[in-house]
């Protein structure tokens, strides 16, 4: 597996948008790297991009084995291998703004920007080679695609009558198949692990999770849900509770007396902004769902969303990461393992989270 460490972008003579890459390079005037340099080291965390980089990616995914990183940049698409640290753009046509799937023999799946009210919309297989397949298929407004099996991908999709069904497809077939027949109700989101059997959906914020078609949980204020590929773990991506636009207080090395005195400082400060300004946002959360113990609860040290899991070794985990340690920082690619707060969760000795409540039926 790829170590984490060795995912910075870099130049190299493959790529050809040099402004591409000098704008990634460029630090942002209010960005100081030493203060966020600080808080991944005590979070245990590393990133794909400079800590201070403009960072106006979408779309990543990891190769299977962890060693390539696929992303969206201004409409282009770009892979970059982990092993040489190189960035290379892909030519392919325009592309729909949703994550692709990575499949286990290499193949990219990826839809197409779909014409305007068209009930059909294409995909490609992009290959190792650098050559496509282009497929039309009868559906539209594809989304969440992710691995079936070595040559198949699983993905979301709105039929004719616009109903929003699950489909495999497998490459060299011409048609896909519907799978998971026994959900009734609609849904906007689907993750699947095809280890486990968990099968996650999501419709107006509220999920509902199943195993092997038997109903485990109801949860709301839930944007996204992701099982784990082998163990008894689902991840919630939500919206958590409001905080500050301003800094937290810096509490290291401070008695309580000088505590309380930069929290009336900071206090002082939010009541002059202007009325117009948002004195609070509400970050994405990410929540773990222990179904052994059909606990849940809240990972406080992060936040961020477009979370997958990092191969389908371990604990190690991905995501857009927005903030650290209840601060905002540049948005990035960030790279975790959260074996220690799983296994201690696993043990019924929960650190490094918080206790939300119990799940069920």
């Amino acid at each position: 597996m790829l170590w984490l460490s060795l995912l910075l972008w870099s130049c190299n003579n493959q790529t050809n948008n040099q402004e591409m890459m000098q704008t990634l390079a460029k630090g942002m005037a209010d960005c100081r790297e030493d203060k966020i340099n600080l808080l991944m080291q005590k979070n245990n965390i590393q990133t794909a991009f400079n800590y201070c980089a403009e960072s106006t990616f979408d779309n990543f995914r990891w190769s299977f084995d962890g060693n390539k990183l696929f992303f969206g940049y201004y409409g282009n698409a770009y892979i970059q291998d982990g092993n040489t640290r190189t960035i290379s753009p892909i030519t392919i046509p325009p592309f729909a703004k949703t994550k692709p799937a990575w499949l286990e023999n290499d193949y990219i799946v990826l839809p197409l920007k779909p014409k305007k009210d068209s009930k059909v919309q294409n995909i490609i297989w992009y290959k190792p080679d650098g050559t496509y397949k282009e497929q039309e298929l009868a559906l539209h407004n594809i989304g969440d695609l992710q691995i079936w099996s070595s040559d198949t991908v699983l993905f979301t999709a709105k039929n004719s009558q616009d109903q929003r069904k699950a489909y495999t497809l497998t490459y060299g077939e011409t048609e896909p198949k519907e799978v998971f027949s026994f959900l009734t109700e609609s849904f906007d989101r689907l993750e699947y692990s095809t280890k486990t059997k968990i099968l996650g959906i999501v419709a107006d914020k509220k999920v509902t999770v199943y195993q092997d078609s038997k109903l485990l949980f109801r949860a709301e204020n839930v944007n996204r849900v992701i099982p784990h590929p082998f163990e008894q773990f689902v991840i919630l991506e939500t919206t958590g509770k409001p905080l500050s636009v301003l800094e937290p207080v810096d509490t290291v090395g401070k008695t309580p007396e000088e505590i309380e005195r930069e929290e009336r400082k900071r206090k002082k400060v939010e009541s002059k902004l202007p009325e117009w300004m948002d004195k609070t946002y509400s970050p994405n959360e990410i929540h773990v769902v222990d179904l052994t113990h059909n606990k849940r609860y809240r990972i406080p040290y992060f936040f961020g969303k477009d979370f997958e899991w990092y191969t389908n070794k371990g604990f190690y985990c991905s995501m857009t990461l927005e903030g650290v340690a209840g601060e905002d920082i540049p948005v990035n690619v960030g790279l975790l393992d959260l074996q220690f707060p799983l296994g201690a969760i696993r043990l019924d000795k929960p650190e490094r989270v918080e206790l939300v409540g119990t799940v069920g039926p």
